[in-house]
């Protein structure tokens, strides 16, 4: 069997076996305190359009798109301004809110699928941010296109709070909540 490698936070390049190299969400990154790296951004997505690598969405990128999309129904943003800027605030202030720089990424993370099945000479790999969680991503497939990206209305739909197409997103990009007891402490 071809073995399958994981090569973390560095470009390699394999005869023998699939590399996956895993970065960091460019999202995530300024919430961390970490400046904008715009041309690793640019590489990675010139890169995943080359099909030299593949993209999966995380919450911050989901979070990132809620800010800017207003819920018809509502007229509301999908993802509160007040609550939730503490935690959007620096991404905003370094991309520049509302400026092309923001828009450009807007777009490109909407491109993004969330989820990925990889084959490579008979091995299968499975890419998600958080959780692959099949019952959850049978609840999701009626919102995503062929590329398991979430189609217009369907991300509208996974924005409204306590509905199953919120509930499977939430476990897809950030993992089930399960209540812990700890007997004796």
């Amino acid at each position: 069997r071809t073995p399958v490698r994981i090569v973390v936070g560095s470009v390699e390049s394999s005869r023998q076996g699939l590399v996956l190299e895993l970065e960091p969400s460019l999202v995530a990154e300024q919430k961390s305190g970490k400046s904008l790296d715009r041309d690793r951004g640019r590489r990675l997505g010139e890169s995943a359009s080359a099909g030299q690598a593949h993209i999966v969405m995380g919450n911050h990128e989901y979070n990132a798109i809620a800010w800017v999309t207003t819920d018809p129904a509502t007229d509301e943003p999908c993802r509160d301004h007040e609550t939730n800027l503490k935690g959007h605030k620096k991404f905003l202030r370094q991309v520049g809110e509302d400026s092309a720089l923001h828009h450009e990424l807007i777009e490109w993370f909407r491109t993004l699928p969330l989820w990925l099945t990889v084959t490579h000479r008979g091995n299968t790999l499975r890419v998600v941010h958080a959780c692959w969680h099949e019952a959850s991503m049978r609840e999701l497939a009626p919102h995503l296109t062929a590329a398991r990206t979430l189609t217009p209305e369907g991300f509208i739909a996974t924005t409204r709070k306590h509905t199953p197409a919120y509930e499977a997103l939430d476990t897809v990009l950030k993992g089930p909540e399960v209540r812990v007891s700890y007997r004796g402490v």
